[in-house]
Formats: structure tokens, sequence, C-alpha cells
């Protein structure tokens, strides 16, 4: 827990230098971040389960699953909600 705690804060100090160096609105920093560890854990997944089947490792379904909800969640967020574009990243 301590482990997730610190990896979502150093992601955050991240996405706000980013967003301030650009002047890209966070939301879109955000996006930005989720959708690389979404099209990375979906280029990457065969290579988690091994050839050998052994049925130990299945392929990660629900995992990806429950990123591209997330990612597509921020997605429509970002496009119902036009305040979000206002926060962060302006001069």
């Amino acid at each position: 827990m301590k482990r997730n705690l610190i990896i979502a804060g150093v992601v955050t100090a991240i996405a706000v230098a980013l967003s301030a160096i650009w002047h890209v609105p966070y939301v879109f920093t955000l996006i930005g971040f989720f959708a690389w560890a979404f099209f990375g854990h979906l280029l990457t997944a065969d290579d988690d389960t091994p050839r050998e089947s052994s049925g130990a490792h299945p392929f990660p379904w629900r995992s990806l699953a429950i990123q591209g909800a997330i990612l597509a969640g921020l997605c429509v967020l970002e496009a119902f909600v036009p305040a979000l574009r206002g926060l962060g990243g302006s001069r």
C-alpha cells in the first residue's frame, strides 16, 4: 500500500511539472499517462504468459479491462466537463 501511494505521488508530481512546463491542462497529462500505461500493458500482456501453457498465468483481461475503463472514463469526463480544461497549464 505504501509503495502504491509513493508511486501515485510521484506520478502526480510529474504530471503537475509537465503541465506547468508545456502549459497543458492537467487532465490531458493525466489522460496521457493512463493511455501510456494502458497501451504499454496491452502490447506486452502476452509477455507475462508462459509459452509452455501450464495454466498458472492466464491472459490479464481483468487488469486490461480496468485500465481501459479508467482511460475511457477520463476521456468521457474531459469531453463532458469542459471546465477541466481550465485547470493547470495556464500562462
